[in-house]
């Protein structure tokens, strides 16, 4: 009843350190912990969206993620981000990075614009401007501007149609007595 009892344990000791081992490699493979990247700062007046393990895209590619946001002087924020060694190359001097979102209610992340040739490569502990991402209430602001012409022209046509002097209403009036 108790012969092998000592194989089967050890293979069962084996097995549990062989299984936590690879749990172990494939946190630390999904958290890339040992994924080349180069660290850039962001410099920003505000933290408000952003977060560490936020993602960082280039033309809707993953190229990186924040490691650290933190208060510095002058109540500015800096923001260190590890951008993935194969896509530095496409960050320049004069890139922008700003806060963005999918949907409405979709994951933030930071996008970056690419810049320009002429600008030289980014380089290791370079600092690029964050803007921030739009709140709610500028965007219903810029609604508002961009619908209040429509809505006073919509107002002025059914004046126009409810004046019963103005032609719209003497039309309808002789087509009437014509029928």
């Amino acid at each position: 009843r108790f012969h092998l009892v000592e194989t089967r344990a050890r293979w069962f000791i084996f097995v549990a350190v062989v299984g936590m081992l690879g749990l172990i490699g494939f946190v630390i493979w999904k958290q890339e912990l040992f994924r080349p990247s180069l660290r850039i700062h962001l410099s920003a007046s505000s933290s408000q969206g952003v977060h560490r393990g936020m993602a960082v895209r280039l033309s809707g590619f993953r190229i990186g993620k924040i490691s650290s946001v933190e208060l510095e002087k002058e109540n500015r924020v800096r923001v260190d981000m590890d951008v993935f060694s194969e896509y530095a190359h496409f960050l320049r001097r004069n890139s922008v990075a700003n806060v963005a979102s999918e949907s409405l209610l979709g994951d933030r992340f930071i996008e970056i614009s690419a810049g320009t040739d002429q600008s030289g490569q980014l380089e290791k502990g370079d600092t690029l401007p964050l803007l921030p991402e739009k709140s709610m209430a500028s965007l219903m602001e810029n609604l508002k501007d961009e619908i209040r012409p429509a809505v006073t022209d919509t107002r002025e046509i059914i004046a126009y149609l409810n004046n019963p002097r103005g032609d719209f209403k003497t039309t309808l009036a002789n087509l009437n007595s014509l029928t």
